[in-house]
């Protein structure tokens, strides 16, 4: 039964990327409400669907209509129409603005929805700094999961059921890997945002996310402009030289980031914590 379904396909999409999440909650898993985390990826899982007959809807490839190569036209004999190849700056745009952007936006946007009933919470009830860049992280969880799933259903349609899986295990080393990064990223500027006002506010709502934008966009004209040459193979992974040591170096950047965040969330918690005792004697003095 198992051998005549693609269970095998459904748990290489979701296993591998609940994995990572739950190594990353072991740092902190005190300062983490998983309830919530399952809330957060659940979220993830549906801002994949936002993004299809969203953002998508009313933002189509423009890159297929725009910065093509008008001079050197292709003919599909079986279509019988004419294609124009893309240049380099409609390949830019399809990574940084069609995949990137959106997608970054998408789970941006997944993250609010799944706060906002948080938001009625007391200040004794409210999710520390490494909470709220844990639950980034899940979010991204969510939207590589239904990724995987959907890539591996295409894949199905015009290839092996072992190409599918060989598909999968590759997304889960990479792709699944730099989603969660660009949400870790994008997860520390919202968690400072959280205790910040003003100018500080804004700018940490808008450079993480910046940086994060950026970072999954290169990482993917990486990968869309890479020749054979650019590609080792290391035992029965196909890895992208250029595109796996940038993905490791943030993978350590995002670490630290973590690490950080987490020894100032306990210091900030316990500040918080001393200033109410001394706020309750206060209210019992008088």
């Amino acid at each position: 039964m198992v051998d005549a379904s693609n269970l095998p396909l459904f748990l290489a999409a979701v296993l591998p990327a609940l994995g990572y999440l739950i190594m990353i909650y072991m740092m902190g898993r005190s300062m983490v409400n998983w309830k919530s985390a399952i809330v957060f990826v659940i979220f993830g899982c549906f801002s994949i669907t936002f993004l299809q007959y969203g953002l998508h809807f009313i933002f189509p490839t423009i890159s297929d209509y725009i910065f093509t190569n008008q001079d050197t036209p292709v003919y599909d004999l079986v279509s019988m129409h004419i294609l124009y190849p893309p240049t380099m700056y409609s390949m830019l745009f399809l990574c940084f603005v069609q995949i990137a952007l959106k997608e970054e936006l998408a789970k941006m946007g997944a993250f609010f929805l799944a706060a906002l009933p948080r938001r009625h919470k007391t200040r004794k009830e409210k999710d520390s700094l490494f909470a709220i860049m844990f639950y980034s992280c899940c979010v991204s969880v969510g939207f590589a999961i239904i990724e995987n799933i959907h890539y591996a259903q295409q894949w199905l349609e015009t290839e092996t059921w072992e190409s599918a899986q060989y598909m999968l295990m590759q997304r889960s080393v990479f792709a699944v890997l730099s989603h969660m990064i660009a949400g870790l990223i994008m997860g520390y500027g919202l968690a400072m945002a959280s205790i910040s006002r003003g100018f500080n506010k804004v700018f940490f709502l808008i450079i993480p996310t910046t940086i994060a934008i950026l970072y999954h966009g290169y990482y993917g004209f990486l990968f869309m402009t890479s020749g054979a040459n650019d590609f080792m193979l290391i035992g029965p992974v196909n890895v992208h030289i250029q595109a796996s040591t940038i993905m490791l170096i943030s993978l350590f950047f995002t670490f630290l980031l973590g690490s950080t965040l987490r020894r100032y969330s306990l210091r900030y918690d316990k500040v918080l914590r001393k200033k109410e005792k001394q706020a309750l004697a206060r209210k019992r003095a008088q």
